[in-house]
């Protein structure tokens, strides 16, 4: 029980610093081997990049409950009308066995629209180095912002 309480306020440190990302112009999203970029003229929605027409990009990667070892891949490229510009998909091999859910949408101006990630509990090795890396987002977000403010 600890632990799931442990994992809550990780998650919602995770949500507060999503918001605080969608107050900065662009920004690179790395989570595990997952990369959106919104920074530059080149949107960048994991492994393809939008046409500059883009407005959102959605990443998915999801098991089945019958081969935990296939991992269904998805980056897709939205048009402000939700028209789908590109797609890809491809299949990955992993050997955790373990279910993997992830969906994250985020529009081309940085705004974190959804962020859904059911991953094994992690030990607190790995808890430790998370919350080291949430700590320095949102140092770096609150840099930026006072840097704004003071312009």
């Amino acid at each position: 029980m600890l632990q799931f309480k442990f994992l809550s306020f990780y998650s919602w440190v995770l949500v507060a610093i999503m918001g605080l990302v969608s107050l900065a112009q662009g920004e690179i999203f790395n989570i595990d081997d997952i990369t959106v970029e919104t920074k530059t003229n080149n949107f960048r929605c994991d492994r393809i990049t939008c046409p500059p027409t883009a407005n959102r990009c959605v990443v998915t990667k999801t098991t089945k409950s019958k081969d935990l070892a296939k991992v269904k891949r998805e980056n897709i490229c939205y048009s402000i009308g939700n028209e789908i510009l590109q797609k890809s998909k491809t299949y990955e091999t992993v050997s955790t066995g373990i279910p993997i859910n992830f969906h994250l949408d985020v529009d081309h101006n940085g705004k974190v629209n959804t962020l859904a990630w059911d991953k094994p509990k992690k030990s607190s090795s790995d808890l430790d180095k998370i919350k080291r890396m949430l700590l320095k987002k949102v140092n770096e977000m609150k840099n930026k912002l006072d840097k704004k403010a003071m312009k």
